[in-house]
């Protein structure tokens, strides 16, 4: 880990201890620390980070063992889980003295890719972005959907396909979403080679 000190100038890397994984972390950023999440053999773990120290991960064996999305909405922690058949899977991670997990749900939704996911600062909804075949057979078509935070669930609200349905716009691995100080919505995302 290092932490960013402005004018594009990083500290000196910090190991996270017993952090060695199978697959791509992923990281969340929260107030006054942030979330690494990484995936072994046997299923993922969590280390809790600041700017002075790296915790020793914690295993989380009730997460299933498959592609994961993190972020944050209303000051909690969304994970949503991506399957083999494309179905997704939501659940809370709440951290009190230890990281306890929620009962999963299951969305709507579908993606053909791990989502990305962030709550607009400005109507504070929920996005996710998907990939999934559109009507015309084009496959991993990128998709936006909304949704309200709705008690200890999600509201599922509008979807828009990007560039139109019709347009194949594809998205074949995880995209990256990001807002600007005046709300423009950016979606960064691989095509077909």
């Amino acid at each position: 880990i290092k932490n960013y000190l402005g004018d594009e100038k990083w500290s000196d890397p910090r190991k996270i201890p017993n952090s060695a994984a199978d697959s791509e972390p992923v990281v969340l950023g929260l107030d006054d620390h942030g979330l690494v999440f990484f995936r072994r053999n046997d299923g993922w773990r969590v280390s809790r980070f600041t700017a002075e120290i790296a915790g020793e991960p914690i295993h989380l064996p009730d997460l299933p063992h498959c592609a994961l999305s993190v972020t944050r909405v209303n000051g909690r922690v969304l994970l949503v889980s991506r399957f083999d058949d494309d179905h997704l899977e939501a659940r809370w991670l709440d951290w009190n003295e230890k990281p306890v997990l929620t009962a999963p749900w299951e969305l709507e939704l579908r993606s053909q890719v791990p989502v990305a996911m962030m709550q607009d600062p400005g109507d504070k909804r929920l996005l996710i972005v998907t990939s999934i075949p559109n009507s015309r057979g084009g496959q991993m078509c990128m998709r936006v959907t909304w949704f309200a935070p709705a008690g200890e669930r999600l509201a599922q609200q509008e979807t828009v396909w990007t560039r139109g349905e019709a347009s194949g716009n594809n998205c074949t691995t995880r995209p990256v979403i990001a807002f600007t100080n005046d709300g423009q919505l950016y979606i960064f995302h691989t095509g077909w080679p």
